[in-house]
């Protein structure tokens, strides 16, 4: 059949919460510029216009463009900061920055 190990041989891999937690936030703010556009597009004919990259689809199009755009540049940012680090997850589930990690038994100011 296959290989048998003892448990005792398996190693805890220590893994960095840093790119999860990178991932989390840029979620958040993805969803914030899309909550933004959307209301910025209801309030104003003009933004909605703008919004308007295709016909088909309206000022839809360019919500969700933007909204993946900032997705995506805010975790490329946020991944490269906490590549290597342990942010803490209690604070960004409570809503507050992570602005401490903690590194391999350390604290240390990322922000």
């Amino acid at each position: 059949m296959g290989e048998r190990y003892d448990i005792s041989e398996l190693h805890d891999i220590d893994r960095p919460s840093g790119p999860v937690a990178a991932a989390i936030l840029a979620a958040g703010v993805g969803t914030f510029v899309l909550g933004l556009l959307t209301t910025l597009a209801e309030a104003s004919t003009r933004v909605a216009d703008a919004l308007k990259w295709s016909d088909d689809v309206g000022p839809l199009s360019g919500k969700t463009i933007l909204t993946v755009a900032a997705y995506v540049v805010s975790w490329v940012i946020l991944h490269g900061i906490w590549r290597r680090e342990n942010p803490n997850l209690r604070d960004l589930a409570r809503g507050r920055c992570p602005c401490r990690t903690r590194h391999r038994g350390h604290v240390s100011n990322v922000l």
